[in-house]
């Protein structure tokens, strides 16, 4: 897992997977074998409070929910910097946000 931002609170880490699958023998010697290829499974964002690891929420109502934070306030910061929940960078502002 890499850290992505630390605080003593809430800390943010991305988990990334890469899997080596196993290409395939041509049944016929008209076509081409397939070689063996790496395949990324889609990153997963996790976030740290104390010992405990959960997903990094979808939405405002889930963050908000989640967390203890001022819903407004939050919702505010979020339309006023354009932040988008699934972006990395977003993430990280919106944690920086959340330790404050």
């Amino acid at each position: 897992m890499i850290l992505l931002a630390e605080n003593p609170k809430y800390s943010l880490y991305k988990r990334e997977k890469v899997e080596l699958l196993k290409g395939e023998k041509s049944p016929n010697a008209y076509s081409k074998d397939a070689n063996d290829y790496y395949a990324k499974e889609r990153d997963l964002y996790l976030v740290k409070k104390e010992n405990e690891f959960f997903k990094f929420p979808k939405n405002s109502k889930e963050f908000i929910a989640r967390f203890e934070t001022d819903g407004p306030k939050f919702e505010k910061f979020v339309k006023g910097n354009k932040l988008i929940f699934s972006k990395e960078n977003d993430m990280i502002k919106m944690m920086e946000f959340l330790n404050q």
